[in-house]
């Protein structure tokens, strides 16, 4: 009998675990969506009765039909109750899945419509990308680049995890005050390539237990794009990973690139 490597047999399970995640999302997203059409159906019927409802309701108070009269805040909440429930709210929402499932199928699919990119250049269009507030702020982040690489990755996932990056850094810089953020690109003998994302700011103790939480964030545009939870199930799925420590206050993310094309 002959023995597999293990990574073989790691990515196998991360296979079985990406094809079990996209068996759950779609349960929850097809569990979300027949409500929501009702939902929607019924808030439509609803609203196109609400007028003669209203009138009724109207008549029934002039000829003192009623013991206590239904408060008219009440009735206005009602109203745009039903607004919500026959518009845009619901219609987001329903953008808002189908987005997901579609993010979802892209992001544990096997990599085979991956993308040869730069280490270098990918930071260098994630700087110029991020929307910082001031003037200040870019000169805070140094790029250190010992040795460029070039990596298998669908761009969505470099981009959202160094967008994501950025974003807590800065974040971490405008609370503590003070700080500043080394990138640095190493290509040396490891396992994987290597991208060292150090922010120097006073960080919490607990920032790597949480950072990871969420999987999906919902930008101002409606879009979803994936958090750092996802991206590191793709970067593991892909042979590579993300991991955090802090040490004396200091973050230190440690992204791992797999060097096989």
């Amino acid at each position: 009998m002959v023995n597999r490597p293990s990574q073989n047999i790691v990515q196998d399970a991360l296979d079985q675990i990406s094809q079990s995640w996209l068996r759950m999302i779609d349960c929850i997203i097809h569990d979300l969506t027949t409500p929501l059409a009702l939902t929607r159906m019924a808030g439509t019927s609803f609203r196109e009765m609400l007028p003669n409802l209203i009138a009724g309701y109207q008549l029934a108070v002039e000829h003192k039909l009623l013991s206590e009269p239904i408060n008219e805040d009440r009735l206005n909440a009602f109203s745009s109750i039903l607004t919500s429930a026959t518009g845009e709210n619901i219609n987001n929402m329903f953008e808002f899945l189908n987005s997901l499932r579609a993010l979802c199928k892209k992001s544990f699919s096997a990599c085979e419509e991956t993308t040869i990119l730069s280490a270098k250049t990918s930071i260098e269009a994630a700087l110029k990308r991020y929307p910082f507030t001031n003037s200040k702020e870019r000169p805070l982040i140094r790029l250190d680049c010992q040795q460029d690489f070039q990596f298998k990755c669908e761009p969505v996932f470099i981009n959202a995890l160094l967008d994501r990056l950025l974003s807590h850094a800065i974040d971490a810089i405008q609370d503590a005050g003070q700080g500043n953020v080394h990138i640095l690109i190493s290509a040396e003998i490891n396992p994987n390539y290597q991208i060292y994302f150090k922010i120097n700011a006073k960080i919490a103790d607990d920032f790597p237990e949480y950072i990871f939480n969420r999987f999906f964030l919902k930008n101002r545009d409606g879009t979803i794009t994936p958090a750092l939870g996802f991206c590191r199930l793709a970067l593991l799925q892909r042979g590579g990973g993300i991991s955090c420590h802090v040490v004396d206050g200091n973050a230190e993310f440690i992204i791992e690139l797999s060097k096989k094309m």
